[in-house]
Formats: C-alpha cells, structure tokens, sequence
C-alpha cells in the first residue's frame, strides 16, 4: 500500500472518528480504543487499587473502547511486578470496581487476558513458565517447561474461567493476548512451536489452542459478551508466522466466533538487565524511526478477508491520520495507546478542533517499563495517586 493512500485526504474533519460501531449488542460511542498497556499499577499480589481505577477512568472517558492490561490467568505465569490477575474468584470485587468505573464514563470496558509463557519471570518470583516447544534461544531469563498435551487442555479450561470471571465481574467482554509471543501466541508461531501433536504442525492445529480456548469460553459467558483476539502480524524472528499464516489464522477465528481482530506486531528486541538477569526484551512499541502507521499495511490485508471489525494501531498521532484511516475503510476502530498515555484528553480536544493542544508522546519509551508503575515524560500525573490502596 502507498505511504500517501492513508496520510493525505482532502480536507480534514474527525466526522469518521467519532462515528459509532454497533458490535453484537454494544455500541462503541466512538472509534477511538485505548488499548491493552501493561501499568504495573495493581498490587503486589495482582488486586485492583484505586490508583489504577483512576488511571482508566480518564482513558475510559473519551475513548469508544477501554481495554484493560494483560491480566494472569494463572498465578505462577506471570513476571512482570504489580501486575493484574483475574485466576482467583478473590479478584472479582476489585474487578467489578474497576469494570464499573469504565462502562460509568460511557466506555465500552473488555479486559485482556495473557500468560506470559517464556517471556515471563523477569521479576523475582515462584514462577512456573510453560511452553508449547523448547525455546532456543530463550525468550526471558528463566528456562521454561514444556507442557504435556493434557496440561494443554487444562490450560483451555484456565483461560475459560478467567473470561468467566470477567464476564462476573460486570465487563463487556475480553480480549485474548494471542501477541508478541506470549504463551498463546507461542503456539501460533512456527518459531516456538514444534510439537508434533495435535497443537503443532499446520497453521490449523497451532491455532487449535487459541480456538479451544474461544470455544470453550462462549459456554461460560452470555452470548453479547464480546470475544478480541489480539495477534502477531509480524516479528523480528526469522521463522516466524508469515502474513499467509496470519491471514489464514484470522480467519480460524472469525469462523469459531470472535467479535473483532485486534492485530499487532512485535517491532524489536531491547537487551535489558533486570535483577541481574540479561535477556531481550520483545516489544510492540515500535521504535521512533519508524514511519507514521507502520502497521496499516497489514490491517489492510486482513479487512480483506474478515467479516469482523478490525483495529488499527502502531505510531498513529494524528487526528487527520487516524482519519483518514476510517474513510479508506483500512479499519474499523484506532487504537491510541502511548497518545492517550501522554495525553487522555485527545478524543475531546480533536472533537473540539484544539488539536494543537494535544501532548504528543515524545516516543522516549519511559512508559515501557517493566519493574514499577508505569511513567510518562509528558504526562506528569503518571503514576496515578492511590496505586499503594486497594479499591
């Protein structure tokens, strides 16, 4: 696709952007969607605070689509300090705060959920990582176990009463972290995945896991609750899936009944030291010399073949480009993550023509952390107030 088809227009209006999305029985007020950013703004043991409800409530009140962070479906598949988990029943009451404080500002609320697979156990901690294959090199600092085809089936269960507990707990829907090769996206890939089972092999049985998971989840939920799957679209491994695989794995999950596709990319590999443990870092942030909407030329094979809305994000600042992007038809929603990080009052100042206003994220990746609440160059009220009181 040419730069120019998705970066100029003629003449400017955010008619598009702000235009509502009827999905199943949920209408998205906008296009705009704040996507799943990992904050480290819960507690130690995973819990809601009120500092994190704060945090989403000024995202939740312009954008269409609140999407919250990556949350544990499993107590020892984690990594990352403070980070959320729904694997518990204890969980729900704080959940049900934060969903309610969401959908109360006119937002859409779904929450992801992710096992970090081998690219957990960055932090200390009684980590159990596990993996579809052996993994060479490692992916994180800790040796992950392979998983047997019964603990695989297991796993499905464990993804279904996380999604259940969501649906408890009063939000609109989930998203599955099928990305940036986490546990299920280590099955998708052909790079992690080397069974020779039933899991492995074709594109149709690594995406078998994932599916198993969907499916299984659609009997534990009421049929308007909202099912995203967020994917790879590319990485930085060669051997990993390519855009026939993923195009391909698309379409699995629109026929097993996903309501939207939320596609992503792992742009680069940062080396970092944590706690003394030297590993690569994988990322979706993608780094500052990289073109405006890197991304969109994937989307836009994709929304070829889907029936299902398809989201648009990577490095998409401006209104008119994110504009522009709807009247093409190149997606159906904008994810805004490091803009509405910087700034969550973009929506209301593109709606009230203040676009000049807007503080535009200087790419700095302060906001990329992984130990301690997440921070921002530009906005200085980052980390939240409350992050140290439980909801």
């Amino acid at each position: 696709m040419n730069k120019q088809d998705y970066t100029q227009t003629k003449g400017y209006d955010s008619k598009r952007l702000f235009e509502p999305l009827n999905i199943k029985e949920k209408t998205l007020r906008n296009r705009i969607v704040y996507p799943a950013c990992i904050t480290s703004c819960a507690t130690p043991d995973g819990f809601v605070t009120k500092g994190l409800i704060r945090y989403y409530q000024a995202r939740a009140e312009h954008a269409g689509l609140t999407i919250v962070e990556c949350t544990l479906p499993r107590k020892k598949g984690g990594g990352i300090t403070n980070q959320l988990a729904i694997y518990n029943d204890r969980f729900i009451p704080g959940l049900t705060k934060l969903a309610h404080a969401i959908k109360e500002k006119g937002s859409v609320a779904l929450i992801q959920v992710g096992d970090l697979g081998a690219r957990g156990g960055i932090c200390d901690g009684d980590w159990d990582l596990v993996v579809p294959s052996k993994i060479v090199p490692l992916l994180g600092p800790i040796e992950p176990r392979v998983l047997s085809t019964e603990e695989i089936k297991e796993l499905v269960v464990v993804f279904a009463e996380a999604a259940h507990r969501a649906f408890e707990a009063g939000f609109d829907g989930v998203e599955f972290h099928s990305a940036h090769l986490y546990l299920i996206s280590e099955f998708l890939s052909p790079y992690t995945n080397k069974r020779i089972d039933e899991y492995g092999g074709s594109v149709e049985n690594r995406a078998r896991f994932l599916i198993e998971i969907i499916k299984e989840t659609k009997k534990r939920v009421s049929e308007d609750f909202l099912i995203f799957c967020r994917i790879s679209m590319f990485s930085p491994f060669e051997g990993d899936s390519t855009m026939e695989d993923v195009i391909k794995i698309a379409q699995l999950l629109e026929q097993a009944g996903i309501d939207a596709l939320d596609p992503s990319g792992t742009c680069q590999k940062i080396a970092k030291v944590v706690e003394g443990k030297k590993y690569e870092h994988l990322t979706s942030t993608c780094p500052s010399n990289w073109p405006e909407a890197h991304e969109v030329k994937y989307v836009v094979e994709l929304k070829k073949v889907l029936n299902i809305p398809v989201v648009a994000v990577g490095k998409i600042y401006s209104p008119q480009l994110a504009e522009n992007i709807l009247e093409l038809k190149q997606a159906d929603l904008i994810a805004l993550g490091r803009s509405l990080i910087a700034d969550p009052e973009w929506p209301r100042k593109v709606r009230e023509g203040r676009e000049r206003e807007i503080s535009r994220c200087k790419e700095d990746l302060k906001c990329l952390r992984i130990v301690g609440p997440i921070q921002c160059l530009v906005n200085k009220s980052l980390p939240p107030e409350g992050i140290d009181v439980l909801a």
